[in-house]
Parts: structure tokens; C-alpha cells; sequence
């Protein structure tokens, strides 16, 4: 036992009969509280800058990523006269989608038309491919116009669309055919 222990044990009953003012202990309790706080509040800064600081690296890594992976496409880049007419067909394509989006269709027709947009999909995945075989092998004129072929076959597939909804349209009122309409998701 060190020196001050025995002290302790020798002087116990008079250390205990001394009544010590509430405000102290009050204040030493405080005095504790605050230096715990101090350390709480260090490690909560710090927390939160390591999660703003893998916040800020997850998006910036996500935008480099993205924008490697997903470079805006355009034939523009490539070929000035193919740009343009690319950028008609896009602007066709936009306002045929449009005018096909306020069109509805019978419920019981839904099947029928799945096929139309399947083969809309199947459009869209070949424009991929093509894509990706230019961003991979380059540019060449080939390649260029099988963009221009899509644009050309997707455009005609969507005016082809909108006629036979027109043509179940004006078939259903002839027959004043009170079925459920839904809209066409292309």
C-alpha cells in the first residue's frame, strides 16, 4: 500500500464527518461533463468529416465513372453531315414518341402491341451494340450508317405503332366498344 492509501484508512471517519458544500461537487461533476463533451464533440467532428470527405469521393468517383462508362453518344462527333441528320432523326423520333404517348389502346390489345414494343427494344439494344462497337473499334462509315438505319427503322416502327392504334381506335368506335383503355409504354 502506498502512503497515501494508509492515510486514507487512518483518517476515514474524519474525512467522512467533513461535509463538503453541494456547489462543489456540483462543479467538479461539470468540470467532468464538459471534458467528456469536449471528447464527444472531437470524435463526432471527426466522424462527420470522414463521412463528408467518403461522401464527396463517392460522388465524384461515381460522375467519373458514369461519364467513362455512358459518354454521350453522337454521330456529330464523328461526321458533321451524319451529326445532322441524326440530329433530324432524334428530333422526329422525340416527337413521334410524344404524339404516341397520348394515344391509348384497348387492355384487352395490350398483347398485341407488347410485340410492336419488343421490337422497339430489340431496336434499342442493336443501337447499343453499335455504340459500343464504335466507342471499342473507332469510327467508320459503315458503322455510321447502320446508326442511321436504326433511327430510320425506329422512326418508321413508331409511325407504324401510332397507325394501328389509330386504325383500333376508329375500328373500337364503330363498334361502340366500351373496353378498358391503358397507354402504350414504349
Amino acid at each position: 500500500m502506498n502512503r497515501f492509501e494508509e492515510y486514507l484508512k487512518e483518517h476515514k471517519e474524519q474525512l467522512e464527518s467533513i461535509e463538503v458544500d453541494p456547489r462543489i461537487w456540483t462543479s467538479i461533476e461539470n468540470e467532468l461533463l464538459r471534458k467528456n463533451n469536449h471528447k464527444i464533440k472531437f470524435y463526432l467532428q471527426i466522424a462527420v468529416s470522414f463521412l463528408i470527405l467518403i461522401g464527396i469521393v463517392g460522388i465524384v468517383k461515381y460522375t467519373f465513372y458514369q461519364n467513362k462508362q455512358n459518354p454521350q453518344f453522337t454521330l456529330s462527333h464523328y461526321s458533321n453531315k451524319y451529326g445532322t441528320i441524326e440530329k433530324d432523326f432524334q428530333n422526329a423520333i422525340y416527337y413521334q414518341t410524344i404524339q404516341l404517348e397520348n394515344l391509348e389502346i384497348p387492355a384487352s390489345l395490350k398483347s398485341d402491341f407488347k410485340v410492336l414494343t419488343n421490337e422497339l427494344n430489340d431496336l434499342d439494344k442493336q443501337y447499343k451494340i453499335y455504340v459500343g462497337i464504335i466507342m471499342k473499334h473507332g469510327y467508320n462509315e459503315n458503322i455510321g450508317n447502320k446508326v442511321l438505319e436504326y433511327y430510320s427503322l425506329k422512326l418508321e416502327l413508331l409511325k407504324k405503332i401510332q397507325f394501328e392504334i389509330i386504325k383500333v381506335s376508329n375500328f373500337k368506335k364503330d363498334k361502340n366498344d366500351e373496353n378498358n383503355e391503358i397507354k402504350i409504354q414504349l
